[in-house]
């Protein structure tokens, strides 16, 4: 649910409620690894880049190919 929040949808109230409220785990990742920290990068979403890294979002995590989120 955080990776299409992110992807989808970019609403930095909701992925602050999924974090805070709803327990989901901002450093999750999907089939390629990407955390939703990733996602945020990769939309150039800087306000939900800004909203993951305060909730903790981990800027070191890297995907399958050894990418971090700073790569996008």
């Amino acid at each position: 649910p955080l990776h299409f929040a992110c992807w989808r949808l970019g609403n930095v109230d909701l992925i602050a409620y999924l974090v805070e409220r709803a327990g989901a785990n901002i450093d999750s990742q999907d089939t390629f690894g990407r955390t939703p920290l990733h996602i945020a990068c990769m939309q150039k979403d800087i306000n939900l880049v800004r909203k993951l890294e305060e909730l903790g979002a981990d800027i070191h995590a890297t995907s399958k190919n050894k990418e971090t989120a700073l790569h996008y």
